[in-house]
């Protein structure tokens, strides 16, 4: 839904496979929570994909923050994903992967200032 430019319809399957994910988290153990922490990473990141291109920059960067905290790491292309341009936006996004990503990823978003 996402490529197909149906940023809403996407919003809505990643929330509820996040919400699917959560369920099921809660009750997992050793590698089945490894999996499902994995996945969740990857499902919050589509979904602040999804709602940054609604202009949703709040709902995004707390979704990108879910993503990390699962485990999420490829800080480089949060920084290249055009799909995260609305949430990239926001001082408070500048703020957060200025304290959160590795320090030579992070200079490059000081750099763009």
């Amino acid at each position: 839904l996402l490529r197909a430019g149906d940023a809403e319809g996407a919003e809505a399957e990643w929330d509820a496979a996040v919400a699917t994910g959560l369920a099921m988290y809660g009750s997992a153990d050793g590698r089945n929570r490894t999996s499902l922490s994995s996945y969740l990473a990857a499902a919050y990141y589509n979904l602040a994909c999804a709602q940054s291109l609604q202009s949703k920059p709040t709902k995004g960067l707390a979704s990108l923050r879910e993503a990390v905290r699962h485990g999420y790491k490829d800080y480089g292309w949060i920084l290249d994903d055009g799909d995260l341009e609305a949430v990239r936006g926001s001082a408070d996004f500048r703020q957060w992967f200025d304290e959160t990503a590795p320090p030579s990823v992070a200079d490059r978003l000081r750099g763009s200032r």
